[in-house]
């Protein structure tokens, strides 16, 4: 090592070879450098680590900010260090057992952001065991659960379904704002359990779930309800962009209950809907409830390219962005 190198503070490594190089082999010329680097704060790189190099960065006390590729890890049941000054983590791990021994073998009272990816399916039970790891970051702001694009579609056909109670494991974190699950995980839940978790979570800002379970003998059908967007629009006023599919048909009915009565998401901007998709078969209908409960919802975003489904969803967005609220009441049956 150079003279003045155990100084660095700031370390950026990206390789620009192929995903696949990147995942395969790892550096042992970086790994042995990171070991000797005793002041570093912060280290971003794509490039595969070995386990004595996590194990040199889980024990860096200046550490702020941590963005690595990691090697599988060997289960840890208690922490062997505590990172005071841990902000941000980025892991990208084989499976996710490993990123969960890496979260369980720090202590980081200060860290807000947290995102993991791992490159083998899931299973119900080891994403129960990383949220129980993550619940004990108090003041987590930022939660993400990246899907590896690959590894999901050649080795897990279906996503890993978890319930709400799984779910509750998060419940603590009052400071949450942003939550986003991708596809690769299905969460089970209802409109009792999606008001439990807005109840839970009044700081949210940003709350994705690109997959959620079918209705019980109608599989391809949302669960959830227009009154599960009403329970988010009253316990979380902070709402700018929110994932959740819901069964737009009953929107006509949420409107003659006076569902859209009550308090209002003033702050949603977008609207992405997933999987399940719902048909929508009264635009208008749908329009109408979305605009009075969220008066300031731009965009409505969906990625479903069947006809039958996408024509509707499209008509919804057009009448957001081309009509008044007066327009739609003249048009109301």
């Amino acid at each position: 090592m150079k003279i003045g190198y155990n100084k660095i503070e700031s370390l950026d490594i990206y390789s620009g070879f192929s995903t696949k190089d990147v995942c395969s082999s790892k550096s042992p010329e970086l790994s042995k450098f990171i070991t000797n680097l005793p002041t570093l704060r912060s280290f971003y790189s794509n490039v595969l680590i070995d386990p004595a190099a996590v194990r040199h960065l889980s024990l860096s006390r200046n550490l702020t900010t941590l963005s690595c590729r990691i090697p599988e890890l060997q289960t840890t049941h208690c922490p062997i260090s505590t990172l005071e000054c841990l902000r941000d983590i980025n892991i990208c791990a084989p499976n996710l057992d490993s990123c969960t021994s890496f979260l369980k073998a720090i202590q980081a009272p200060s860290l807000q952001s947290l995102e993991l990816q791992c490159n083998a399916p899931c299973t119900s039970s080891t994403v129960h065991a990383c949220l129980e790891a993550v619940s004990a970051f108090p003041r987590l702001r930022c939660l993400r659960l990246w899907a590896d694009r690959v590894a999901y579609a050649f080795y897990q056909p279906k996503p890993c379904a978890i319930s709400a109670h799984t779910l509750a494991l998060l419940y603590g974190l009052r400071e949450l704002e942003e939550l986003h699950v991708e596809e690769h995980i299905e969460l089970d839940l209802c409109d009792d359990d999606v008001l439990e978790l807005a109840r839970a979570w009044p700081a949210m800002g940003k709350l994705v779930f690109m997959a959620c379970a079918g209705a019980g003998e109608h599989d391809g059908y949302p669960r959830l309800t227009p009154r599960a967007l009403a329970h988010v629009a009253k316990h979380c006023p902070r709402i700018h962009q929110l994932g959740l599919p819901f069964d737009a048909a009953e929107c006509g009915e949420a409107l003659r209950d006076g569902l859209d009565a009550g308090d209002r998401g003033e702050c949603l901007r977008t609207l992405d809907v997933h999987p399940p998709f719902s048909y929508v078969d009264e635009p208008r209908e749908v329009a109408v409830f979305l605009h009075r409960l969220f008066p300031g919802l731009q965009a409505v975003r969906f990625t479903n390219t069947d006809a039958a489904v996408s024509h509707g969803w499209l008509h919804v967005a057009a009448l957001l962005r081309a009509h008044t609220h007066a327009d739609w009441e003249d048009h109301l049956v």
